[in-house]
């Protein structure tokens, strides 16, 4: 899959808590392969789970200084779902086969004017995600990987718990609205 999109920032939140003093809005790409689409025999059974998920763009300030966030973040990931819904049996118990450990790199660079920017941000975020039907949760840590990604984010522990509401009321939510 590649497709294009826009990313639309709104600053709230308090400036000197970190937030950005300035609106924007500018341009990515986004990229996604995944290898369910390799043979199912063999050890190349093996190498469906793999997918590769990448964006990029550009997020200039509407007002304020002449300032932009150029980013890009690329994640690798490796879905054992895949393994048993091809029928390759492993020594791991059922609640464990919904289980994806992927690892995430991301860059930020903030560009100052015509001639100026700011240190590359590089960061790497290892993660180990959980998931069936209903429910997916997952935790990661993110660590700067270079002297800019340090100074700005010394780590970080990341949750997420996402939820499928159709799944638990598909009666209220399950309905096409359009």
């Amino acid at each position: 899959r590649l497709a294009l999109g826009a990313v639309i920032l709104r600053s709230v939140g308090e400036i000197g808590a970190g937030t950005y003093s300035h609106a924007g809005a500018g341009p990515m790409v986004m990229f996604a392969k995944g290898a369910g689409d390799m043979p199912v025999r063999g050890w190349w059974s093996y190498l469906r789970p793999f997918s590769l998920q990448a964006d990029g763009g550009y997020l200039p300030t509407w007002s304020g200084p002449e300032s932009g966030l150029f980013f890009a973040d690329a994640c690798l990931g490796y879905q054992f779902y895949y393994l048993t819904d091809e029928g390759v049996s492993l020594p791991i118990p059922a609640v464990l086969r919904g289980v994806a450990p992927f690892v995430e790199f991301d860059y930020q660079q903030v560009g100052v004017g015509k001639r100026y920017s700011t240190p590359p941000d590089w960061r790497i975020t290892p993660a180990i995600g959980w998931g069936n039907d209903t429910y997916q949760l997952t935790v990661s840590a993110q660590v700067g990987i270079n002297p800019a990604g340090n100074a700005n984010a010394r780590g970080a522990i990341i949750a997420l718990l996402d939820v499928q509401m159709d799944r638990l009321w598909p009666a209220i939510f399950a309905q096409n609205l359009l």
